[in-house]
Order: C-alpha cells, then structure tokens, then sequence
C-alpha cells in the first residue's frame, strides 16, 4: 500500500529522527484535524465515518482485505430482536424501527471488527494477550513487560499501522451508523412513562427499574431502560439504550472470554446525572479485542474505571463521548483516551470537568495505536500520576505517561504511536510526574494543545515539550497567560536523536526550569522554545537551557537548541537577555529576543 508505515518493523533500521517510517508531523496532523472536525462538525458520526487516520491521499474509498470483509447480513428479522412486535407496542413503531435498524448495523460492525482482528493476531494467541494484560494490573513496574509480553505473540499478519488504524474506523462503521439512528428518533423519548412496563416479564434482563424493553440475541442483550432510573449491571450489551433518569451502570469486560467471538458495544444515554462504575478489565468505554462506544448526552456524570476504560482500546476500538456537564473521571491505569495496538478516544463537549489517573493514559499511545483526549470547553482540571514511583526520584515524583504521550519499546524495536490531548478553552490546570504534557519516546509522538485560557502546567522531567530517545514532543499554547513549572528536560527539550518543541503564541507567560530546556538539547536532539508575544519570566538554571546545547559533540550528533521571543518586555535568569541575542541563532544555537519585526516579518 503506498505511504504504509509499519508500527512493528520486522528489522530495526538505523536510528535517527528522520528515520524510516517515522512521520510525527504527518500523524500529529491527521489526528489534529481529526479532532478539528469532531469538534466543529454538528454530527459526530458523520464526521467519524469519513475521517482517515492514514498517510496523505488514503479515502474511504480505499479496499483492503482487512476492511473489505464481504460481510453477508442478513435482512431485519425475528433472528435479531426476538421479540420485536414487543418492542414496537412498547416503544412506538417509529423508535422500534430504529432500534431494529441500530442493531443491525451492529451487527454488521461485529463482522467486520471479527475480519480486522483476524488479520491482526489469531484467536488461538488471544487467550494469552488477555490474560498477559489482565495480570499486568499497572499500577506496577510491568508497563514494558506487558507490552513485550503483548509483542511477542505477534505473527507477520497482525503489525497495526496507520493504514489498519484506518480499517478499525471502517470496521466501526456500524457503530456510530447505529448510534446517529438512535439519536435521530431521541425526541419520541418522551412519550413513553416511567414505570410503564411489567418488569416481571424482564426477569433475566441485565437490568432493573424502569426497563422498558430488552431481549436477547447471540451477539449480546438490545436493553432500553425507560426515563426513571434505571439500575444496570451489563457486561456484553450490544446495545443499550437510556432515554433519561439518574442511572447506575455497573459494567464489566465487555470480552469475557477471549476464546469467545469479538464483541461489539454500544451505550447510549439521553440524560441525567449518571455513574458509570468498572471494577474489572475494560471499564465504561473500553475495548479488548472489540469496539465499545458509550455516548452520555446530558447530565453531571460520574465515570470511575479500573483500567481500561474511559476510552481506551487494546487491539480494538474504545470511545468515550460525554456532549455536556460538569463530569468526573476517575481510573487507575490505560484509560481516559489511551492504546495499544488499537484507538482510544475521549471526547467532553461542555462542562468543568475533572480528570485523575494514576499511569498511562489521558491521551497516551503505545505502539501500534493512536490515542485522543479532546475537552471543547470548560475550566479544566487534569492530574495523572501518583501509583507508580519513578526511579530517579523515588521520594519526589512518579511516573506518569499521559497528557499527550507517545511511546514505543525500545528493547524489541516497537515504534511508538501518535496521541493528543486538544483542549479548546477555559482555564485549565495540568499535573503531572515524568514523561508527560506534549512527549515522545522511541519513535512516539506526544503533543498537547490548549486553545484559549489562562493555563498552568506543572511537572517533573521529559515534559512540555521535550522528545527522548527518537520520540517528538509538542506543547501549543495558543492564548492566554500561562505558567509552565518543571524540574528539567522540559520547555522545548531534545534528547538522543529527538526534538522537542514549546510554542507559546501570546501571554504574559513565566516559564521555570531547572536544567536542560527552554530551548535547550543534548545527545544530537533539537529543542526549541518559541513564545510570540507579551511580557514574560524565564527562570532557568544554566546547565543548557534557553538556546544552549552540550558542548563536545561530534559533528554527526551536533545538538540545536534555541529560544525565540518574539516580543514583549522580558526578564530572564540564565543565558538569555531581554531586546539581545545570544549564542549563534544562526548556527541553531542560543537565543533571540525582540520587539520589533523587519517588514518582511523578520526579527531585526
């Protein structure tokens, strides 16, 4: 296929940023607009279903075997809702119809996911997969050994690139086709009365309260509850749908058997302040070899997942939609927009909301994966870390991987894959240990981007901006004044082969740092600090920071680390000097700063 990249190599090539098959920029800008268009668009699943997440000049249109599955559905029938004319009497023939049109398309979805995963690992590795991850429990030092645990199973069929993360979204066609139809008829909710149903006839429901329909059909239980509350304890819903109430959801994996057939998964909610609660593996919006999309329209709601969840994906799909209230997350590890050989997405459309994990996730992507946590407005606040201490400095800081986290194995030559945390506005709050806000590492990309707001990063090492061992880190900040808090390898920072970028467009900003950033580099990396305007504090150590890089390098590794400022009235502690250069810019070198422009749009 032209413009493939392989996320698992079979022979490690020469090490370096430009190396093969690795294209930060391009997949940092599929998954930008990506999350541009979800945003803007005023139907989700139209835009999820044209997206690509492939190289440059791949569309829909295009066929492979793992997207091409000569699916044979059958027609709308008594085989897939058993009890249907049940359905219409309760419902209305109208939102009967639809649900019947929903399921199938699920069903359809089912088949195609099955075909991805088949290419992807065989069923007779799939036991050993769940069983690799769910002994992992991450809250330990077994990150790595559970993705080497993960890679070794591999087969020469079953590598995950850009190109088959464009057949998963194919594959969950269905999905979101199912959820649009059911949004579509959402309005005739209304017309139907809590209490209205005999629940004896729902004994074996999965459900209690006010259900309103349910039934049961081999590829999982089609649930409607009613708009009282509803208590549900669903593990394998093909579908379930909520038309109102506050709701307790007590979810479990949604792949009990791993030896069992791929499922598919889709939770709708219409309203109310709901709670969503996942003690095993996946949670609430997790996929382990499936696709799960759980949308909540409305309502103050309350997700607490173990792992696994919240969005997030292990070969597979897991998505999260909440459209609006101030919502609360809460999970221990791989959740809240986080991968592996697989997609994980969060989407929060409106509200002050809350986000807490303890280890790899809001928007982290191992290999193989990709990787979104999108919040469209509200004031903000994001913590992850606090589980796993980091080794450097045990009785200081932890390990995070998240906010924008990109990461590979480098012991077995796994590339990293792409995430992004996108925050569109308000003033937010970001904390985090090690590795995190806009990193990558081994051949991962790391980028996070806040839009508007007065915003406050806070961290500890390879952070903000900062690329190690062959990764590409970002961090944009468009607006607002901010502050930017770490202890070092930071602030546009790039180490062994890699670059890091901080780009601050405008704000009365102050950055603090330790040592090595604020546009500073070693081991043949390339950093660099770009702030456009306002009137700003850089406090730095001079262990090269602000444009410095390690001296005594040879050619063939030569750092480049640089500072611009481009204006404003500044203070500086370290090398940098406010309306003066320093260094030899021209040579990617120190640093500039200055308050007038050239007409050509150059600093003087």
């Amino acid at each position: 296929m032209p413009g493939k990249v392989n996320f698992f190599p079979e022979k490690r090539t020469a090490l370096s940023f430009h190396g093969p098959g690795f294209r930060p920029g391009i997949h940092l800008k599929n998954l930008v607009n990506w999350a541009t268009r979800l945003m803007s668009s005023s139907s989700l699943f139209s835009t999820m279903k044209t997206v690509s997440l492939g190289p440059p000049g791949l569309s829909p249109s295009d066929t492979h075997e793992c997207c091409s599955p000569n699916l044979q559905v059958k027609e709308p029938g008594s085989f897939y809702l058993p009890n249907k004319e049940h359905a219409r009497a309760s419902l209305g023939t109208l939102l009967g119809d639809m649900l019947e049109k929903a399921v199938l398309s699920l069903v359809e979805s089912r088949f195609a996911f099955e075909s991805w995963l088949d290419l992807r690992i065989p069923s007779r590795a799939r036991r050993k997969v769940f069983e690799t991850v769910s002994k992992v429990y991450f809250p330990s030092k077994n990150l790595y050994s559970s993705i080497k645990g993960l890679a070794r199973l591999r087969t020469s069929t079953n590598s995950c690139d850009t190109f088959c993360l464009f057949c998963l979204t194919k594959a969950a066609k269905g999905v979101f086709d199912a959820a649009r139809f059911l949004e579509a008829s959402a309005g005739l909710s209304g017309t139907i009365s809590p209490g209205a149903t005999n629940k004896n006839q729902f004994e074996s429901c999965c459900a209690e309260g006010d259900v309103v329909y349910c039934a049961f059909t081999p590829f999982g239980q089609v649930v409607v509850g009613g708009p009282g509350t509803t208590y549900y304890n669903c593990h394998n819903p093909l579908l379930l749908l909520d038309l109102g109430g506050n709701d307790i959801y007590n979810q479990g994996s949604n792949v009990s058997d791993p030896q069992a057939k791929p499922q598919v998964s889709l939770i709708l909610d219409l309203g109310g302040n709901d709670t969503y609660i996942g003690q095993g593996l996946p949670g609430p919006g997790g996929a382990c070899f499936g696709i799960s999309l759980l949308i909540d329209e409305d309502g103050d709601d309350l997700y607490l997942g173990n792992g696994v969840s919240e969005g997030a994906a292990i070969f597979g799909l897991g998505m999260l939609v909440d459209r609006n209230g101030n919502d609360y997350y809460a999970a221990n590890f791989m959740s809240q927009g986080a991968s592996v050989a697989g997609l994980g997405v969060l989407v929060d459309l409106g509200g002050n909301d809350s986000y807490r994990n303890g280890i790899f996730g809001q928007a982290a992507a191992g290999p193989g994966s990709a990787a979104l946590l999108m919040d469209a407005d509200g004031d903000d606040y994001y913590f992850i870390g606090g589980m796993v201490r980091d080794f450097r400095e045990p009785n200081r800081s932890w390990v995070s991987y998240g906010q924008g986290f990109g990461f590979g194995h480098r012991e077995l030559g796994l590339p990293g894959g792409t995430a992004l945390l996108l925050d569109s506005g308000g003033d937010d709050l970001y904390k985090a240990g090690y590795f995190a806000q806009g990193s990558g590492t081994y051949f991962g990309t790391g980028a996070l981007i806040d839009l508007f707001g007065n915003d406050e990063y806070l961290a500890r090492r390879y952070v903000q901006g900062a690329g190690v061992h062959f990764g590409f880190g970002l961090l944009l900040d468009s607006s607002g004044s901010d502050m930017y808090d770490a202890f070092g390898a930071a602030q546009g920072c790039g180490h062994d082969l890699s670059a890091g970028f901080l780009v601050d467009l405008a704000g009365d900003d102050r950055y603090d740092l330790g040592w090595l950033g604020q546009g500073g580099a070693r081991a043949g990396g390339t950093g660099v600090l770009l702030d456009g305007s306002g009137n700003d504090r850089y406090w730095a150590g001079s262990k090269n920071t602000q444009g410095a890089r390690e001296l005594g390098e040879p050619a063939s590794r030569a750092s480049k680390g640089l500072l611009l400022d481009l204006g404003g009235n500044d203070f500086y502690t370290g090398p940098g000097k406010n309306d003066s250069s320093w260094g030899d810019p021209g040579k990617g070198c120190g640093g500039r700063d200055t308050n007038t422009r050239t007409k050509k749009g150059h600093p003087d």
